[in-house]
């Protein structure tokens, strides 16, 4: 196999810490350092541009279907959606107390899902950045950090939740309606809405490191865990096909 091009990261002396997101397009690709910075390269002449605003550095990535928006989730809390085409920052996502560990896009690149390392999944719409929904975990005996979550392709409002490093579970939520808000006054922002858990999946022996919807067919799902195997789960009844080591 042949090294199509050598890249050479215009960070200092940071060296790169991870390949964070590749575009479906292959047109754009993003890669981080330790200090929070990224450098978003073309995958057509090989230009970059340096990405600067998180604090800490960048656990995850994901470009929207077209390539051009980015959005980065970091240790410092925060998700930022950036222009592909200007490196610029577009909006800053706030409300996760702990390190986003993932981030997820629908098919249509309408809604995001992060997980994060204080134990709750939050569902944001890309047009105003506003966050729809916060799933928390089922019990206080759950680990507390989300390592990875998923939207459903077809319907944005379920996702599928890893929430444990010890158990291996992985949680499939469905939508909730908030509750009416009591007492007088004027009305706020609305609150986020909550989920409920339709199916627990069990059969990983450690952390869920990946989930991923079938692209074709949204009741099959894939799953890899720190236990060196992939688990095939049919969604309509949560059950899962032999795992493949």
């Amino acid at each position: 196999m042949e090294c199509h091009r050598l890249i050479k990261a215009p960070c200092g002396d940071q060296e790169i810490h991870a390949m964070v997101g590749l575009d479906g397009q292959g047109h754009y690709m993003c890669t981080a350092n330790l200090l929070g910075e990224m450098v978003l390269w073309s995958g057509v002449d090989g230009s970059s541009k340096v990405l600067k605003g998180h604090s800490k550095k960048v656990l995850c990535a994901v470009f929207t279907p077209g390539g051009e928006t980015l959005c980065s989730g970091s240790a410092d809390g925060t998700i930022k959606v950036w222009s592909s085409v200007s490196g610029e920052c577009m909006q800053t996502l706030k409300g996760h107390k702990g390190g986003v560990k993932s981030v997820s896009l629908d098919a249509r690149g309408r809604s995001m899902c992060s997980g994060a390392s204080d134990g709750t999944v939050r569902i944001w719409r890309m047009m105003d950045g506003r966050c729809t929904h916060k799933l928390g975990l089922i019990n206080e005996e759950e680990s507390k950090t989300v390592t990875c979550c998923a939207l459903n392709p077809r319907e944005g409002s379920r996702v599928l939740v890893c929430s444990g490093r010890r158990d291996g579970v992985v949680h499939l939520w469905a939508e909730r309606d908030r509750a009416p808000a009591s007492g007088g006054g004027k009305a706020g922002k609305p609150a986020p809405k909550g989920g409920t858990v339709v199916h627990s999946m069990l059969g990983h022996k450690g952390r869920v490191s990946r989930i991923v919807y079938h692209p074709s067919a949204p009741d099959i799902v894939c799953t890899h865990g720190d236990d060196s195997t992939v688990r095939v789960w049919g969604m309509a009844g949560g059950g899962g096909l032999p795992a493949i080591d």
